[in-house]
């Protein structure tokens, strides 16, 4: 039981003078895809738990040096998935997430695009899309990553405007 309780197993009970004090640095933590998004609200909940907030009054705790990026095909698989989790791990749907899904028809998107394959390279290494044989999924990847891949490249320059945006907003009020 003892062996349980320890925090480098997971467990445990941290008190707020055990929590680790800000480092003067700028953090931005990125998760893609389902397992990336995942692998994010663990990596939220441990900085929540482990880490002094900006304000130790606050009801959530917040840390302006430190932001959370969730990249997905799939809007409604984080909205079920936040109703399940606390709310420090929740991923915020409008300042958190970034939606590299496609409103209409995939394979007629690929289909449209089939020229630019041939004579994009950073396409050509990777994505041959008369392979992809599992293109159900109405507005994202379905689970192949060659498509996920395709639609974030597809969205490439907003993510670059919304990462610099973060890594601005984190560095707020830094000296160096």
């Amino acid at each position: 039981m003892y062996q349980k309780l320890l925090l480098n197993c997971e467990g445990g009970i941290i008190d707020i003078a055990q929590q680790f004090n800000q480092d003067n640095c700028a953090v931005i933590a990125i998760g893609l895809g389902g397992t990336g998004v995942d692998c994010l609200k663990n990596l939220k909940t441990k900085v929540y738990n482990r880490m002094k907030p900006d304000n130790p009054d606050a009801a959530v705790p917040t840390y302006a040096h430190i932001k959370f990026l969730a990249l997905d095909t799939d809007r409604t698989g984080i909205e079920n998935a936040n109703a399940e989790t606390t709310e420090i791990s929740r991923i915020n749907l409008d300042t958190e997430f970034f939606d590299i899904s496609y409103p209409g028809d995939i394979c007629a998107l690929l289909k449209t695009n089939a020229n630019n394959f041939a004579i994009r390279p950073e396409y050509k290494e990777w994505l041959r899309y008369e392979d992809i044989k599992v293109l159900t999924a109405k507005a994202g990847a379905g689970g192949v990553r060659q498509l996920g891949r395709f639609l974030l490249m597809e969205k490439a320059s907003a993510f670059v405007d919304k990462v610099r945006n973060l890594v601005n907003q984190a560095r707020g009020g830094l000296n160096n």
